[in-house]
């Protein structure tokens, strides 16, 4: 799998700036990111989910400036949610991609990979979109992203409870 660097880097992804709505939106027709609805603010969300489609979203509603992005991917009954910052989706976005007891369960990473005071979430929200895409496991992504923050050393320790929650799943 690619690396969060050699990914900016080959697509000429600027790794130092925050990304608007238009970037993403460009960024994701470049890289043929499959599925692709669009970057929403977290009420302005599609009125129904497809059952394949993926796409970016601003914690904050169109009412507010915006905290940060994150994303989701739905490929059938998967379902999956990154926040950069590792928060749990919203109620906005909790009733858009409507987990119920019967459905496989919500998959999200609770591991903080950004840094705050950084403005990369845009392009690790189209990183971890284009990795899914490409048939790469979330468990891999995220593992990679916390590998690439750590400066090529993952805690074990963490590491080790990442996989068990996921082998769970």
């Amino acid at each position: 799998m690619l690396s969060f660097e050699d990914f900016c880097k080959n697509n000429n992804i600027p790794s130092d700036k925050s990304l608007t709505n238009y970037d993403i939106i460009n960024y994701a027709k470049q890289l043929k990111i499959k599925n692709f609805q669009g970057c929403f603010m977290n009420d302005e969300l599609p009125s129904k989910i497809k059952a394949n489609e993926c796409g970016v979203v601003n914690l904050q509603s169109s009412a507010e400036e915006g905290s940060h992005w994150c994303c989701y991917f739905k490929k059938g009954k998967e379902k999956y949610y990154f926040d950069p910052y590792g928060l749990e989706p919203g109620i906005q976005m909790l009733k858009y991609l409507k987990p119920t007891s019967k459905s496989p369960p919500l998959i999200i990473s609770t591991y903080q990979i950004q840094q705050f005071g950084t403005v990369i979430y845009g392009q690790l929200a189209l990183y971890t979109l284009y990795c899914l895409g490409k048939g790469y496991k979330f468990i891999e992504i995220i593992t990679g992203l916390m590998n690439s923050k750590k400066g090529g050393t993952v805690n074990e320790e963490i590491l080790d409870t990442v996989t068990s929650i996921f082998e769970g799943i």
